[in-house]
């Protein structure tokens, strides 16, 4: 009586999307990097986002077909507070009935992992984006590390942001030799190539707003002010380089959490942004000093904009720059050779552009949204009871 076309589309219409809970522990996550990941995704599932209220001016300004729960994690150690989220996690994600859950970051990925598998969450996924006990020794280290560990046991899939980090977590056994999946080429979120692209008007106006010349040589620090970004590191070397390099200018941009130098002799500061690409396009290369990091998504950003990076030679960090093609890699920890690189950097405009025109080809080329969202959603359709409903779908 009806056409073929007909009840396919009463069957695309009537069948639900699968449930899935995703779970950080910051907005700030949420506004770096999954944007992307979350709109897409809901165009396939029913997703609801777990994430704290910290900061409730990016709350107001999220525009995605998701809901969201509000739940009281913290990101220092709190034992009470952290029962209070791990009890209110478990109750929502009990009720709600989910297919899956997935977490990202460390706290959210403990607590969120327990409540899923005490509410008996089929799918438990974790992404591993930096390891908070890599840099600690001691009682402090196997802590942390155990706990990573408890995650791993109690999830049944782990994504990890970078191939160089997946394999430290296997040679530190926190992962099983098969344990553990990067997507492409590595990164959580990707680059909007749209929104991050080289644009000279706005170079010269964000230069104009910072007071910056034409022959100033800028280098940009993009994220949070603490000592494990490297920022400490970062000031020692500008400092040492600056007498040879009186042109140079070094320019931090992000939340203070501790280690933001002031803004004297060739410094300058500016708070967190929630445009990125402004401070980018004010710049002639990045800086990421940092002492531990998952990918660094803030390196393909401004290779997205034809600036080279330098970075420390870590695990993550390896991944996001290739040494002397898009950028410059130097020992952890070491302003010295820190100081060495950013003078090279400064001195040499024909090697900044060198850099610069690789890291964009490579940002083009493997790390653009569209490539790292559509490798998560191939994965997430693979993932058992997790076959997408799209209304677009076409049925074979």
């Amino acid at each position: 009586m009806f056409g073929a076309n007909w009840l396919a589309y009463v069957r695309r219409m009537t069948v639900a999307k699968p449930k899935i809970a995703l779970v950080v522990s910051t907005a700030l996550q949420v506004q770096f990097f999954l944007k992307p990941h979350l709109r897409a995704l809901a165009d396939r599932y029913d997703v609801t986002l777990f994430l704290p209220n910290d900061r409730p001016d990016l709350l107001a300004a999220f525009d995605m077909p998701v809901r969201y729960e509000i739940i009281p994690i913290v990101r220092p150690i709190s034992p009470v507070a952290d029962l209070r989220a791990l009890l209110t996690l478990w109750s929502r994600l009990r009720k709600g009935r989910f297919a899956s859950v997935h977490t990202v970051t460390p706290k959210a990925g403990l607590l969120g992992t327990l409540a899923g598998w005490a509410a008996r969450i089929p799918v438990r996924v974790h992404t591993f984006q930096g390891e908070v006990w890599a840099n600690s020794r001691g009682l402090k280290r196997a802590i942390f590390k155990a706990l990573d560990r408890l995650v791993v046991l109690l999830t049944t899939h782990v994504m990890v942001v970078s191939h160089s980090e997946l394999a430290y977590l296997r040679d530190e056994r926190v992962l099983g030799p098969e344990q553990g999946e990067v997507l492409g080429q590595g990164s959580i979120g990707g680059v909007d190539l749209a929104r991050f692209a080289a644009d000279p008007t706005r170079r010269v106006t964000e230069r104009a707003k910072y007071g910056l010349s034409d022959e100033n040589v800028v280098a940009l620090f993009l994220g949070r002010l603490n000592p494990d970004k490297g920022v400490t590191d970062l000031v020692a070397a500008f400092r040492m380089m600056q007498g040879d390099h009186p042109n140079a200018r070094l320019l931090l941009v992000g939340p203070d959490e501790g280690a933001a130098p002031d803004a004297t002799n060739g410094i300058i500061r500016a708070p967190f942004t929630a445009q990125p690409e402004m401070a980018v396009a004010a710049a002639d290369y990045l800086v990421l000093p940092s002492h531990r990091e998952g990918f660094g998504v803030v390196i393909i950003e401004a290779a997205a904009m034809g600036l080279p990076a330098i970075g420390c030679d870590i695990y993550g960090l390896k991944d996001a720059v290739v040494d002397g093609e898009t950028g410059l890699l130097v020992p952890v920890r070491d302003p010295n050779a820190l100081s060495d690189a950013m003078g090279r950097m400064t001195a040499d405009s024909e090697l900044r552009a060198r850099l610069g025109a690789a890291a964009l080809r490579r940002a083009k080329q493997e790390f653009s949204v569209a490539t790292v969202v559509g490798a998560f959603i191939d994965y997430y359709a693979r993932l058992p009871g997790l076959t997408p409903c799209r209304s677009d779908r076409k049925d074979t």
